[in-house]
């Protein structure tokens, strides 16, 4: 059985889906270089699990897919 990647707590990265929406952001912060911590774990669609990540730097959360993301090593 296949298990979530991520775990409540971890700090990830995003890479946005080609063709998906991205606001722009107000500072010279792209969301690329920013900080996400997994706040929960969310139900699988189709072939990937879901994730509410929140945005260290102001707090923003959003919904995305397992492969959407990646660990930062610290």
């Amino acid at each position: 059985m296949r298990q979530y990647r991520y775990k409540v707590g971890q700090v990830v990265k995003i890479f946005p889906r080609a063709g998906a929406y991205v606001p722009r952001p107000s500072d010279k912060v792209t969301l690329r270089d920013s900080r996400f911590e997994v706040m929960r774990l969310l139900p699988e669609t189709g072939s990937d699990y879901q994730y509410r990540i929140r945005n260290a730097a102001n707090g923003q959360e959003r919904v995305v897919v397992e492969s959407e993301i990646g660990l930062i090593e610290s």
